[in-house]
């Protein structure tokens, strides 16, 4: 649990930071980004992917319900990344996502059929 002082001390290191100076963020934010840029005609592929699927859940009381179904849930993201010089670095994002529910003894993959339903 949270004692008095530890609930005072949040906001108080809060302030502190957020009175800094702009221009000492300004100065730093090169040094804080993640990223660079991509030199002329580098390429930079990112895909991410997701499946969830359930026959059941648990409620409140810890107790197990079953669905007598099954749901499935898949969401894929695809980004691109084009060096065009050494300022400049042009992306795409794609998103895909499928859901399906059907027989709980069904394929959770038949989430990629992607049919119109």
């Amino acid at each position: 649990m949270f004692r008095a002082r530890q609930i005072l001390t949040l906001p108080l290191v809060t302030l502190a930071f957020l009175a800094t100076a702009p221009a000492v963020w300004a100065q730093n934010l090169q040094e804080l980004t993640p990223s660079t840029l991509l030199q002329p005609g580098q390429v930079e592929v990112k895909l991410f992917n997701n499946l969830y699927t359930q026959t059941a859940f648990f409620d409140g009381s810890s107790d197990r319900i079953e669905l007598n179904e099954r749901s499935t849930f898949f969401t894929g993201f695809i980004q691109t990344t084009v060096g065009v010089n050494d300022r400049i670095s042009l992306g795409a994002d794609a998103l895909f996502r499928s859901t399906r529910t059907n027989g709980p003894d069904d394929s959770q993959f038949d989430v990629f059929g992607f049919g119109n339903g």
